[in-house]
């Protein structure tokens, strides 16, 4: 196992959590009670980006062919976060609720976009030992052990 098959495994968890979230928002009968249900997915989907920022995409800028899709991939994440933590800001239900909506298809979007492209890359570019070190970082950070 290694960074990139721990960064996929993350993609499996939300995409059983943008599922959830894509019925729960929607039955949620409150302002407060949708914004209430956003944190978690805000401050986990935000985890995760920082994770592959920090970690696996700081490891790639050296690779010219991902030079764009490394910027795509940021800004990317930084409208996905402030689209979730705008939700707090949000005046009227129906306001947030498209908000939580749009950011979701939004990062099931992206995810095809990493899983697709960047993360074979990757594989690619980075070598046994790079991949190793990646991974020890992102297992620490995670608490997990992996062998």
């Amino acid at each position: 196992m290694d960074i990139i098959d721990g960064l996929l495994g993350e993609h499996g968890v939300f995409y059983a959590l943008f599922d959830w979230y894509e019925k729960s928002a929607a039955r949620a009968e409150t302002l407060a009670d949708l914004q209430q249900i956003t944190c978690p997915l805000a401050v986990s989907l935000i985890s995760h980006a920082k994770m592959e920022d920090n970690l696996l995409f700081a490891a790639l800028t050296t690779d010219s062919f991902l030079k764009m899709p490394l910027q795509v991939m940021d800004r990317e994440h930084k409208g996905i976060e402030q689209a979730l933590l705008g939700v707090e800001s949000c005046t009227r239900r129906e306001e947030a609720l498209n908000q939580v909506l749009a950011a979701i298809e939004s990062a099931r979007e992206h995810f095809a976009k990493e899983e697709r492209i960047l993360f074979p890359r990757a594989r690619q570019v980075l070598d046994e030992k790079q991949l190793a070190k990646l991974t020890r970082r992102w297992a620490e950070a995670r608490g997990v052990a992996v062998f």
